[in-house]
């Protein structure tokens, strides 16, 4: 798997500002995102939050919800927070490989986690952030390592979840690598 964390040291951006510009791919769905972000708050109702925005190939979205939920519940960092999933195409996800890590090529999986900035106004700790994932990229490595596309995907759902808690696989010893197989052995996937 060739996924890492965004490096955004650099930016004086983040990813949350860029998709919340009206003109951004998820505008939309980040919009819709800020309202239930804000039903949370006030009705304490924590779940991971699934946006299929790519149509090349036909996921059930239920599946993934249902998983991202038991992978919340199970890795003590994420337990009670939110987050969001972004499913996207090989172009959407290369151009934010690009804009944030300077790779022009398409990934796997990218996370995003949340950074407050002084216009937040809403109680955020709860939010972890965002996982971008690109279904195509998704698919050819589901037939490369000979797993279904589903498992390939919650694969990745859980590699990203373990990025916006704080873990980085590229300079950790191996700890992420180590958690991430046991949480897949207890989480069957």
């Amino acid at each position: 798997m060739n996924h890492s964390k965004p490096n955004t040291q650099n930016l004086k951006f983040s990813y949350s500002s860029l998709i919340l510009h009206p003109s951004s791919f998820v505008y939309a769905a980040m919009v819709d995102s800020f309202y239930r972000r804000f039903a949370v708050k006030l009705f304490c109702f924590h779940m991971p939050e699934i946006i299929n925005q790519q149509r090349k190939i036909k996921i059930e979205t239920d599946a993934f919800q249902k998983f991202a939920e038991r992978a919340v519940g199970v890795i003590s960092e994420a337990k009670g927070k939110d987050l969001t999933i972004a499913f996207v195409s090989d172009r959407r996800i290369r151009e934010l490989n690009k804009i944030f890590r300077d790779k022009n090529r398409p990934t796997d999986v990218l996370s995003f986690p949340y950074e407050p900035d002084q216009y937040d106004y809403l109680e955020t700790e709860k939010f972890l952030g965002d996982i971008v994932i690109s279904v195509e990229q998704a698919a050819r490595q589901a037939g490369e390592n000979n797993l279904t596309l589903e498992n390939e995907i919650k694969q990745l759902i859980l590699h990203g979840i373990l990025h916006l808690c704080g873990y980085d696989h590229e300079s950790d010893g191996g700890e992420m690598n180590r958690l991430e197989l046991k949480l897949r052995r207890k989480l069957k996937v």
